[in-house]
């Protein structure tokens, strides 16, 4: 038990200081890097900087979401096509590296960008760190509007992030959303979070949903992601875990149960239909280490149900 106990204390200890030298990172590439317009130049600074692997892919995302801002008038347009023509697949091939390249120094020279620019740019840099990735294109839920996906065989193509490989283990980056959100005014928010720089798998999953199952990095099937409920960027900046229910739908004037972990967040939780303008009057209990919530029925008029932590919303239900 005392060998389980030490060996639990330096995993710990291990992860703290992982986290803790990354978070250096960071401040270096805030405080010398960000002004670098030129992407050899700015690889070339990383790689005599660092030599892990994992240390360059933090700069390289640091960097991006960092000084890229969020094309909010080109996501409005939606996506522009890219036409050429080729006689050989070689030369199919160079067209497209081309084309890829410039949207990356372009990315760079404009300090905006939509999912495509932030993921193009993150594999270009990675590649010249000879890091192992490759661009991800999916399904993503981050409005309220998406609560209204429902399932089907083929995934369409809303957003685009990354999956790096180190020592043969991949791990999943998102630039894009890294670099901060959008507002319910359609205005991009800048605030750089380092919480989509491999965030695990079954985590990531809960608002991303690739074109290619191989790239889901975990066996959460598609009906699931399409069930979930919407979860904020927000919740992701906490340690708290949504146990149940794990389905969008709350059945209309019907009570329910809401299961959260951990208790320390019980203080600072409010719950609220969309058509009231207080929160609830909420019973918790607590059990093996979970909250237990009971929440009332709504009235006819709710559509949304949403959890609060500290004010901020952090997940969302349809009422029907």
């Amino acid at each position: 038990m005392k060998l389980k106990f030490v060996l639990l204390l330096l995993l710990i200890c291990c992860a703290n200081l992982h986290s803790q030298n990354l978070k250096e990172v960071d401040q270096y590439v805030i405080h010398h890097l960000l002004k670098e317009k030129n992407i050899d130049k700015l690889s070339n600074k990383i790689n005599a900087k660092y030599q892990k692997p994992i240390v360059r892919a933090r700069a390289i995302y640091c960097y991006i979401s960092s000084t890229i801002s969020y094309d909010v008038d080109a996501w409005k347009k939606g996506n522009v096509g890219y036409r050429f023509t080729y006689k050989t697949e070689k030369e199919k091939e160079q067209k497209l590296r081309a084309f890829r390249n410039d949207k990356a120094i372009e990315a760079v020279k404009s300090g905006k960008a939509v999912c495509d620019g932030y993921s193009t740019l993150f594999e270009i840099l990675c590649h010249k760190s000879e890091i192992e990735c490759i661009t991800v294109q999916g399904e993503s839920k981050s409005f309220l509007s998406d609560l209204n996906k429902t399932f089907s065989e083929d995934v369409k193509g809303d957003h685009a992030w990354n999956i790096i490989t180190i020592n043969g283990e991949k791990f999943l980056v998102d630039t894009t959303w890294g670099a901060g959100s959008i507002d319910n005014q359609l205005k991009f928010v800048k605030n750089y979070s380092d919480v989509y720089f491999m965030m695990p798998p079954n985590r990531f999953i809960l608002n991303h949903y690739p074109q290619q199952e191989q790239y889901k990095l975990t066996s959460i099937s598609k009906k699931q992601f399409y069930d979930y409920p919407l979860f904020y960027l927000d919740y992701f900046f906490t340690n708290i875990k949504l146990i149940a229910p794990l389905n969008k739908e709350i059945k209309k004037s019907n009570s329910f149960q809401i299961i959260l972990s951990p208790l320390t967040i019980q203080k600072d939780l409010l719950f609220a239909y969309d058509d009231s303008k207080y929160a609830l009057d909420i019973k918790m209990k607590e059990i093996d280490g979970k909250l237990y919530i009971e929440v009332p029925s709504s009235s006819p008029n709710s559509t949304y149900f949403t959890i609060y932590y500290k004010n901020m919303s952090i997940v969302t239900y349809l009422v029907k």
